[in-house]
C-alpha cells in the first residue's frame, strides 16, 4: 500500500527536490486559484508599446503558479508565461503591436475557477445547483412531468405551479431554474422555443436573470417519454441539448464556449475601402428591395432624423407602398397619429392628444418633417413603442405585478432575453444611465428593454402581416436596431421578411454585426428653441406648472416672476401642466415677448393673479 507521503517521498528522491509546498498547495487546500487582471493600460514609450496590468488572485492566500497568457494583436498572437506568487503580480513588458486582447491560461491548462463565458450551460449544472426551482407552465399537463418532478423534489428542488403562484423576483434571481413546459414566465424570458413534437427534449441555457446559474426548458409528450429519458439522463449531464425518443437519445448538443479569461484591450478599429464605398442611390437601389429598413438615431443628433427623411423620401419615390414606423409613439396613440395624417385635427392638437412631451419628451422639431412629408403624402405611421409608464414600472420593480391585468394582457407573451451579446450591450447603458451595478435593478433593466424591443418587433410584424405589399421603415435608436440582439431577430422570429439596417455612424467601430450601412452626414443642428428661463414641475390636479426655480439663461427672473408662482397660462393659452409650456413654446420665435400669466400663493392672503411680459431668450443648446 503507498500514500501521498510515500509518493511524495518517491519523488522527492527522484527528483531531488523538496516538493512539501506543492504537494501542500495541490493535495491539502480546499480552495483553488481565483485569477482576475486588474489596471490593463498601453502606453507608448520610445516609439514602442509597453503592455502593462496586475494578475490578482482572490484567494485567502496566494498560490505559486506558473500561468499562460496568449497576447492577440494585429500582427499575431504573442505567448508569455507568468510567474505568481503574490495575491498581486505587476506586470509590464514591451509588444511589438498595440494589443487588441489578453487571454489569460487561454486552454484551461491549470486548476483554476473558470471565467462565466467557460461555463458550458449543461444539465449537470441545474442538477447539481444548490438552489433551483422548477415551474409548471399554468397551461401544461402536469403529469407528464410527474417522474421528473417526483426526481428533483428528492434533489431539494422547489416545484412551483405557475396557476397558482406568481413567480416573484427574488425566485428568478436567485435560483437556477427549470421550466416544465412552456408557460408565461418561460416566454417572458426565451420567448417559445422550437421543440420537436414527440418524445423528451431538454435544453438548457445562460440564466438571463442570474448570472453564472442556467435556466431549463423541457418539454415532453407523456409521463412515459418522461420516465424513459429521466432513467438515461443522468449520463449525460454535460450536453446542453437532449431529444429522447422512447428513452433513446435522438439528439445531443453541447453549446461550445471559449476557453481562457478574455480581457479586451485596444481593438484596432475597422475601416471601409473607400473604391468600394456607394453613393447614395446606389445604398437606396439595394435598400428598395428590402421589405424592412431600420433606420437608427441617436435620439439628439439632427443629422441622424435628416438622413431618415432622406432614405424615406428617396425610397418613397421608388415605390409608394410604404409605410414608417416608430419607436416615438406608443401604440395606444395610433388613433391619434391616423387622424393627424388624414388632416382632422391640427398639429397643436395631435401633440397634446399624443402625450407626446410626457411619453417622448425629445424636441418635437427632430421629428416634426418626417410626421409632415407623411401626412403629406398619406403615408402611414405605425406607433410601435410601449407605454413608458409600463416600461418603467418593470424597470423599478423589475417584475410585472403593479400592472393592471389589462396592461398585462397587451404585453407581447414571447420575450427573449437570451439573445447573444443582449446582456453585455445592455450593461454600459445600465451604468451609465443608473451609476450603479446593482443586479436587483439591472434585472428589472433588462426586463423593460426586452418588454421594449419585443413590443416594437410585434407591432412591425402585426402591420405587415395586415399589408403584405407594403414595406417599412423603422425610426428607432441605435439599440433597438442592432442585427444581433434588437429588433431585428425579435421580428425574424414572428416573421420571416428581409431586413436592413442604417445608421449614421457617430465615430463607433463599423461592426458589420450590427449595422449593414453607415453613413458619414455632416453636422447638423435645430436653431435653439427660445427660453423662458424657468424650471419647472407638474402643478396639483393638472392645475399649471409650478416653478421650481429661475435659470439665468431667461428673462423670467428680472421680469418678476418667482420660484412657487404657478404658471396657468401663456399668451392667453391655458396651461395645465409642462406639457402645455412645451408645446405652446414649439411656435414661439426669439426676440418675441410672451405673457405670462402666474398664480402666487400667500399662506395668510389670498392667492393673486399676475401676468408678466417675458422677453424670449436663446437657448444655450441646440437641444
Amino acid at each position: 500500500p503507498a500514500g501521498w507521503s510515500d509518493l511524495r517521498a518517491a519523488f522527492e528522491k527522484t527528483g531531488k527536490t523538496d516538493l512539501e509546498d506543492f504537494f501542500e498547495q495541490w493535495l491539502t487546500r480546499t480552495d483553488i486559484p481565483d485569477l482576475d487582471l486588474d489596471q490593463i493600460t498601453v502606453q507608448e514609450k520610445k516609439g514602442q508599446p509597453i503592455l502593462s496590468f496586475v494578475v490578482v488572485q482572490d484567494t485567502d492566500a496566494p498560490y505559486d503558479l506558473t500561468v499562460p497568457l496568449t497576447i492577440r494583436t494585429p500582427r499575431g498572437e504573442i505567448q508569455k508565461k507568468l510567474t505568481l506568487t503574490g495575491k498581486e503580480t505587476p506586470v509590464s513588458f514591451p509588444v511589438k503591436a498595440v494589443p487588441a486582447e489578453l487571454i489569460l491560461d487561454p486552454n484551461a491548462d491549470i486548476l483554476r475557477t473558470q471565467g462565466p463565458a467557460e461555463l458550458v450551460p449543461s444539465w449537470s449544472r441545474f442538477d447539481g445547483a444548490s438552489k433551483k426551482i422548477a415551474i409548471i407552465a399554468a397551461d401544461t399537463d402536469a403529469d407528464r412531468f410527474g417522474p421528473l418532478v417526483e426526481y428533483l423534489q428528492q434533489t431539494g428542488c422547489t416545484i412551483i405551479n405557475e396557476a397558482d403562484h406568481d413567480t416573484a423576483p427574488e425566485e428568478l434571481t436567485t435560483n437556477a431554474v427549470l421550466f416544465l413546459g412552456q408557460g408565461r414566465t418561460s416566454r417572458s424570458l426565451f420567448a417559445r422555443s422550437m421543440h420537436p413534437a414527440g418524445g423528451f427534449t431538454l435544453e438548457v441555457r445562460p440564466h438571463p436573470l442570474n448570472p453564472g446559474q442556467v435556466a431549463v426548458l423541457v418539454s415532453t409528450a407523456s409521463r412515459q417519454e418522461t420516465a424513459l429519458a429521466l432513467a438515461k439522463l443522468r449520463h449525460y449531464g454535460k450536453y446542453s441539448f437532449l431529444h429522447f425518443d422512447r428513452g433513446r437519445v435522438r439528439s445531443k448538443k453541447q453549446i461550445a464556449v471559449e476557453h481562457g479569461l478574455r480581457y479586451p484591450v485596444a481593438p484596432p478599429p475597422a475601416g471601409i475601402e473607400t473604391s468600394r464605398a456607394l453613393d447614395f442611390s446606389a445604398i437606396i437601389d439595394q435598400l428598395a428591395g428590402k421589405r424592412v429598413i431600420y433606420v437608427g438615431e441617436n435620439h439628439t443628433s439632427y443629422q441622424d432624423h435628416q438622413l431618415q427623411l432622406r432614405i424615406i423620401r428617396a425610397l418613397f419615390a421608388r415605390d409608394p407602398a410604404l409605410a414608417i414606423g416608430m419607436e416615438m409613439f406608443d401604440r395606444s396613440t395610433q388613433q391619434v397619429l391616423d387622424d393627424y395624417l388624414a388632416s382632422k385635427i391640427e398639429e397643436k392638437e395631435f401633440l397634446k392628444k399624443s402625450n407626446y412631451f410626457n411619453m417622448w419628451r425629445f424636441d418635437y422639431r427632430l421629428y416634426r418633417e418626417i410626421v409632415n412629408f407623411a401626412r403629406r403624402h398619406r403615408i402611414p405611421i405605425i406607433a410601435l413603442n410601449q407605454n413608458r409608464k409600463v416600461v418603467s414600472s418593470v424597470f423599478k420593480d423589475g417584475d410585472f405585478k403593479a400592472l393592471t391585468p389589462e396592461e398585462r394582457a397587451a404585453l407581447p407573451a414571447d420575450r427573449d432575453l437570451s439573445l447573444p451579446g443582449y446582456r453585455d450591450r445592455l450593461i454600459p447603458i445600465f451604468k451609465m444611465h443608473s451609476g450603479s451595478e446593482d443586479r436587483g435593478r439591472f434585472n428589472g433593466f433588462i426586463q423593460a428593454q426586452a418588454l421594449w424591443d419585443e413590443t416594437m418587433a410585434e407591432a412591425a410584424a402585426q402591420y405587415l402581416l395586415s399589408r403584405p405589399q407594403d414595406r417599412l421603415v423603422v425610426i428607432a435608436g441605435q439599440g433597438h436596431v442592432d442585427k444581433k440582439s434588437g429588433i431585428p431577430p425579435r421580428l425574424a422570429r414572428r416573421l420571416d421578411v428581409s431586413q436592413a439596417v442604417v445608421v449614421n455612424n457617430d465615430g463607433r467601430e463599423i461592426d458589420p454585426a450590427t449595422a449593414d450601412y453607415h453613413f458619414f452626414s455632416p453636422p447638423a443642428s435645430l436653431k435653439p428653441l427660445p427660453l423662458l428661463g424657468v424650471q419647472l414641475a407638474e402643478g396639483p390636479e393638472r392645475d399649471g406648472a409650478i416653478v421650481t426655480d429661475l435659470s439665468p439663461h431667461g428673462q423670467a427672473r428680472e421680469t418678476g416672476i418667482r420660484k412657487n408662482d404657478l404658471i396657468i397660462a401663456i399668451d392667453d393659452e391655458p396651461v395645465t401642466g409642462i406639457e402645455d409650456v412645451k408645446i405652446i413654446m414649439l411656435y414661439k420665435e426669439e426676440s418675441e415677448s410672451v405673457r405670462v400669466r402666474v398664480r402666487r400663493p400667500h399662506t395668510l392672503l389670498p392667492d393673486e393673479t399676475l401676468e408678466y411680459t417675458v422677453p424670449l431668450k436663446r437657448a444655450i443648446s441646440p437641444h
